[in-house]
């Protein structure tokens, strides 16, 4: 192709040392060869990298007011869009009419015509639909706010925010448009809130479940002994902090439901250790806390997982089963698995070395009933249990529903046995003062130490006790025990222990009167003896 060039207006250019070029309907600036209908190039002087003059295009610079002065604006047409207060008319704001075609010009920038409408140019396309708001300090999302998105989405120093548009935050009530102002942050509110809103238009799919946030970690090859965490929370208080803090807590996990309907499980936080599969495994734990302690302070006290079931004073409904901490292991449909220890609860202390005081130590606590409410008002218990085992039974060798290997086991003031009771040795304590030895000392002493208002009874006076009273002297009638309930083995045996005493001195006064009886017979014998010789 014949490429001609013409130099234009050289004297009007020589001092600013740019040249234009015409080619094949072409045009270039301080090109010779334009590759574009319109090339603009800096000179060789203003190309370099030291260069301190401004390059670039400049479109017409016009205000909103004049852009929506173009009667005929041609598709395709690019302008400048001010936003200058000094300039008269200049500002977005000092349009006021309705005119469709400009009704997207809010902001300064190159806005284009694309033949309906101007817009923002495509190398603006974040900025407009992104716009950050210095009265509320946020960046705002356009579009949302109306019928796309139903909120206004916007960014702040705390990341994504949603706004809701409820009314009062005292508490939840029937009225959708409440909300308790404890699950707002600190420095929010109602409308600059993290809530997230699921209706019955809003698009699950095929999904039986939703999430406000799911993240997943795809754990393909790392290195050998790596911990891996999904998420991690952690709350640092500085050294240097001198405040009083009610609660500290890293994780917080509420589900309120507060419609009419049913919930099956209405479940505050939810955790799954799986294992499905690998060689080997040291624990696989749904749930694992650590209370760590290591200050020189002191501490009313150290819990590992402190659980709490509260009823508030608008519950007046019927709980069926309400349980503190419920724990089970559940087999279903299992070909083959070995299991060696089966446990419902593992509880142990683990001293390790150094010097460690403790005073008090239990394994399971259970503190029974309080009812020291401030209005004096007991719960109404028909059964009270401490602890309640089922039916132990199915193993082939042993059923223990309470087996210690070592320490003793001690009951308060009744122990009830449905069947049997089998011991190597029964050891009551009540005796170990009061031993029934007083009857020994009050018969040859005359006066016992022991038992003060012991008196030793003859026969005649035992029987007379016994036609008059039915018993025994020092027993419970049949009538008194039927009373009562129960034999207080522990009685019954210090008493037996009595009785028997008595019995050895009533028997060693028989014996006695026997002996000098057998001593009179003797002498009459001999007595006899005599005369018949006579």
């Amino acid at each position: 192709m014949k490429t001609t060039a013409t130099k234009l207006s050289v004297l009007a250019f020589l001092g600013l040392g740019l040249a234009v070029y015409g080619q094949s309907g072409k045009v270039g600036v301080n090109i010779s060869s334009p590759r574009a209908t319109l090339d603009v190039q800096p000179n060789a002087t203003n190309s370099q990298d030291d260069a301190k003059t401004n390059e670039g295009i400049l479109a017409p610079k016009l205000s909103k007011i004049r852009v929506a002065s173009i009667e005929a604006p041609v598709e395709g047409t690019l302008v400048y869009v001010i936003d200058d207060a000094n300039k008269t008319n200049g500002t977005i704001n000092a349009y006021t009419g309705a005119d469709p075609k400009v009704a997207k010009i809010t902001e300064k920038g190159y806005y284009y015509y694309n033949g309906t409408e101007w817009v923002k140019s495509a190398a603006g396309s974040l900025d407009q639909e992104w716009v950050y708001d210095a009265t509320t300090n946020r960046i705002n999302l356009k579009r949302s706010g109306g019928n796309l998105f139903g909120n206004t989405i916007f960014y702040n120093k705390k990341g994504a925010r949603v706004d809701y548009n409820f009314t009062s935050y005292d508490y939840f009530s029937p009225n959708e448009n409440t909300v308790t102002s404890s699950l707002l942050n600190l420095d929010e509110s109602l409308t600059n809130s993290t809530l997230r809103e699921i209706t019955s238009s809003t698009d699950l799919g095929s999904a039986t479940s939703y999430t406000l946030e799911s993240k997943l970690v795809n754990v393909k090859d790392t290195k050998e002994q790596l911990s891996i965490g999904g998420s991690s929370n952690t709350i640092l208080i500085a050294p240097t902090n001198t405040k009083n803090y009610n609660f500290v807590r890293a994780i917080v996990g509420t589900s309120y439901h507060n419609g009419s309907g049913d919930v099956k499980y209405m479940v505050g936080g939810y955790f799954d250790g799986r294992l499905d599969r690998g060689i080997s495994t040291g624990y696989v734990v749904g749930t694992r806390t650590t209370s760590s302690y290591a200050t020189d302070q002191s501490s009313n006290a150290q819990v590992g997982v402190l659980v709490f079931n509260q009823v508030l004073p608008t519950g007046a409904g019927r709980i069926n089963r309400m349980t503190d901490l419920e724990m089970g292991n559940s087999f279903q449909n299992i070909s083959s698995l070995e299991v060696t220890n089966l446990r419902g609860i593992d509880i142990g202390n683990n001293f390790g070395s150094g010097s460690v005081s403790i005073t008090d130590a239990r394994g399971v606590n259970y503190k029974g009933l309080d009812t020291t409410a401030p209005n004096n008002s007991v719960a109404s218990v028909v059964n009270n249990y401490g602890i309640y085992l089922g039916n132990i039974k199915g193993g082939t060798q042993n059923n223990y529903a309470i087996y210690t290997n070592a320490g003793k086991v001690h009951f308060g003031d009744e122990v009830n046995v449905a069947g049997t009771l089998t011991a190597t040795s029964i050891k009551g304590s009540n005796g170990a003062t009061i031993f029934p030895d007083y009857v020994f000392q009050k018969y040859y002493t005359g006066t016992s130490s022991l038992k003060t208002d012991y008196s030793f009874k003859t026969l005649s006076q035992v029987e007379d006790f016994v036609k008059t009273n039915g018993h025994l002297p020092g027993y419970q009638s049949a009538a008194e025990i039927k009373k009562q309930g129960y034999i207080d083995l522990m009685a019954t045996q210090l008493t037996n222990v009595e009785k028997i005493e008595e019995l050895y001195l009533h028997s060693i006064e028989q014996e006695k009167k026997i002996e000098a009886q057998q001593k009179q017979i003797e002498e009459l014998k001999s007595l006899v003896q005599e005369l018949l010789k006579k």
